[in-house]
């Protein structure tokens, strides 16, 4: 279908683009868009790339997603890293993600030197409480904030 109606589709794409860049031109605000393990679709990756031309949209780099994707985002994403904005932080472990932070077997000290070193703001994104407390526990506990 893509193939098919490209020229149509990116054309909307990038119309959306050009409202969004107008709503947000006066703002300080940034619409990032999250990676859910497409980037390996060329179709995918040209849209976003038409949308990364505009000055207000940036990547979300969900890394638990990246990795129960078996990081086919993440090509893309370093790429492209200039232009990440967000990040949400959870641990995955083959198929499983929004782990507690160090549950999984996401190297998570690389990916906050990632987020410090891009000035991205960060979200722990885990789907419990306890999830969260333990994410965060872990974190203090390694001088890591």
């Amino acid at each position: 279908m893509y193939s098919k109606y490209f020229d149509e589709y990116i054309d909307r794409v990038k119309s959306f683009g050009a409202s969004s860049q107008a709503m947000l031109a006066d703002t300080d605000i940034k619409l990032c868009i999250e990676n859910t393990g497409i980037y390996d679709m060329d179709y995918v990756r040209k849209a976003v790339d038409a949308l990364l031309g505009f000055d207000n949209i940036y990547l979300t780099w969900d890394i638990g997603h990246d990795r129960s994707s078996e990081y086919k985002d993440i090509k893309y994403i370093m790429e492209n890293i200039d232009k990440l904005g967000h990040m949400h932080f959870h641990d995955a472990l083959d198929k499983r993600d929004h782990l507690p932070l160090f549950e999984g077997d996401i190297d998570i000290v690389e990916r906050i030197k990632i987020a410090e070193e891009y000035g991205c703001c960060c979200v722990i994104e885990t789907k419990t409480v306890d999830g969260l407390s333990k994410s965060v526990e872990r974190l203090v506990s390694r001088n890591l904030k």
